[in-house]
């Protein structure tokens, strides 16, 4: 599954030699781990703000990285895609590690991969996912209410919707989230028996091997 890069990508492929290089100051390692909140939000933080990367979601579904930081919940981080944070969505997980891996020494085919633990749910009917999260809305002082509340634009009895107001998907079992950067063959590839969005980065060994595998793949450039 030989892969053809456009001229457009030269711009990602240096975006995202230029975040190994802030991460790696001295040189990029083959493997690499994190652990406690302060060290992995640093290694974040020097990973979000562009469009580059993708964050590969548990079970399903993916996000930009656009902001990360702490969460008011303890030993929790909060990220949302937007690159300009507006308070209004965050995705939240109770971290464990961070690690990461360059498959077969090819570095667009590097990655991170988020460990994360399980966190108490704020109400028993925002569960979604099958139990991996809960998407709820967070209204401040403690209260959290249903999301269609978001949908339809008011409260119950028509009280409005506080300006603090915040949608929070919070993941409640423990997780693994895959970062790669968009001109990954793993971001890239779609195959009748791959897609990166359905949570195959779940399976820790499965996931290694199709990553060494699309590592190895062929790439050229547009001419």
């Amino acid at each position: 599954m030989p892969l053809t890069l456009k001229r457009t990508d030269r711009g990602l492929v240096e975006t995202w030699h230029g975040m190994l290089d802030r991460v790696f100051p001295e040189s990029v390692p083959e493997t690499a781990r994190w652990v406690g909140l302060p060290s992995i939000l640093a290694i974040l933080e020097a990973l979000s703000g562009t469009t580059a990367i993708h964050v590969f979601l548990p079970e399903s579904g993916g996000q930009d990285l656009g902001w990360v930081q702490r969460s008011s919940e303890p030993g929790c981080l909060e990220f949302a895609p937007e690159t300009e944070y507006h308070g209004h969505r965050a995705y939240i997980a109770k971290v464990l590690s961070l690690d990461f891996r360059v498959p077969t020494g090819n570095l667009l085919e590097a990655h991170f991969v988020l460990h994360t633990d399980s966190l108490q749910a704020k109400r028993s009917d925002t569960i979604r996912m099958g139990g991996v999260a809960e998407e709820v809305l967070n209204l401040g002082d403690g209260e959290y209410v249903e999301r269609y509340h978001l949908d339809q634009g008011h409260l119950e009895n028509g009280r409005e919707l506080p300006e603090e107001r915040r949608l929070e998907i919070r993941y409640l079992r423990p997780a693994r989230f895959a970062i790669f950067s968009k001109v990954s063959a793993y971001n890239r590839v779609r195959l009748p028996s791959f897609n990166a969005y359905g949570g195959v980065h779940e399976d820790a060994s499965s996931f290694d091997a199709i990553v060494d595998r699309l590592s190895q793949e062929p790439r050229s450039w547009e001419d």
